[in-house]
């Protein structure tokens, strides 16, 4: 391997391996660049195989940190798992010689190479992401979205303000499932919203709610399609007339980039595709298309499953 690689992060327990290695397999697959690219893989899961990830014909190697959660005792909340605290350590055990790192959550498929998201300017910000645009819009949309705290209900633009300290209306709140991020600015981060997590209590998106508040919107906004969530990019089921008076929505018009460009698909949320008792989302059949090229297809094709994907994953 030449030349300094394009450094693809994931940080997961042992329940979330067998998506990880899918979520992997399609960064290798849409590889169409010549660069080189390392895996980095930050796991508890002793038994984690490097082996189940088929790099054959590709300019990739991996990297395995195998440790002790040290979040173990941090809140979770549903599906959120204290894996999900494993990207704080992200800098202490990635080379910080290659100066960035593309972090991305197991509950993710690429569509298509995305290297060149390493050539980006951060314009001296810690992190790259896509705003989390149905959490800070769909308030306009979903009456039922609100955030618990303090045994206090709020809706959405409240929360945002009034606990996080974040200006919602300047879309200074994150996903963090995909993380373009400076190694080296990266640990002040992690230690600001350890310190914020610590002044709270429970946070409703946890680690998400902290990095975004203690940022303020100090980080590049990536284009939507670089993080599209699934969930929400079903077609618009409004009426003609009103999809034609509402053309400009913001909700709408980011669901139709997720749609038709995703460059990568985020199942966030409790809905995973492989999930026995997961509902439906938009752009499951881009998980399914990744996960039968991967080695660990049988292990997670549910009964449900097996017999559509003779024929190809299902499409919604």
């Amino acid at each position: 391997m030449t030349g300094s690689p394009c450094v693809f992060c994931y940080c997961f327990d042992r329940k979330n391996t067998l998506p990880a290695i899918v979520s992997a397999q399609s960064v290798i697959d849409t590889l169409e660049s010549k660069r080189p690219v390392l895996l980095h893989m930050i796991t508890t899961d002793l038994a984690f195989d490097i082996s189940e990830i088929d790099t054959r014909g590709k300019d990739v190697r991996i990297e395995v940190s195998t440790i002790q959660n040290p979040f173990d005792a941090f809140p979770s909340r549903g599906h959120i798992s204290p894996a999900t605290f494993l990207r704080f350590v992200i800098a202490q055990y990635v080379d910080p010689a290659h100066g960035r790192v593309l972090y991305l959550d197991t509950d993710i498929v690429l569509r298509s190479d995305v290297t060149d998201l390493f050539d980006l300017d951060l314009k001296d910000t810690p992190v790259a992401a896509v705003p989390d645009y149905p959490l800070v819009l769909g308030d306009k949309y979903w009456e039922g979205l609100t955030f618990s705290y303090g045994g206090r209900t709020y809706r959405s633009p409240e929360y945002m303000t009034e606990v996080l300290g974040v200006d919602w209306k300047n879309f200074d709140y994150m996903s963090v499932g995909v993380l373009l991020i400076d190694l080296a600015k990266w640990p002040a981060v992690c230690d600001a919203a350890i310190d914020f997590m610590a002044s709270k209590e429970t946070l409703d998106f946890l680690d998400q709610d902290a990095i975004s508040a203690v940022l303020k919107g100090n980080f590049t906004r990536l284009p939507p399609e670089y993080n599209a969530q699934s969930e929400i990019a079903f077609g618009d089921g409004r009426s003609f007339w009103d999809r034609l008076r509402g053309w400009g929505d913001d909700l709408h018009r980011i669901a139709r980039i997720w749609r038709t460009q995703a460059k990568i698909v985020h199942y966030a949320g409790a809905n995973k595709p492989w999930l026995e008792d997961a509902k439906p989302t938009a752009l499951e059949g881009e998980w399914w298309r990744a996960a039968r090229r991967s080695k660990v297809f049988d292990r997670v094709a549910h009964l449900a499953y097996r017999e559509q994907a003779k024929v190809g994953p299902r499409r919604c």
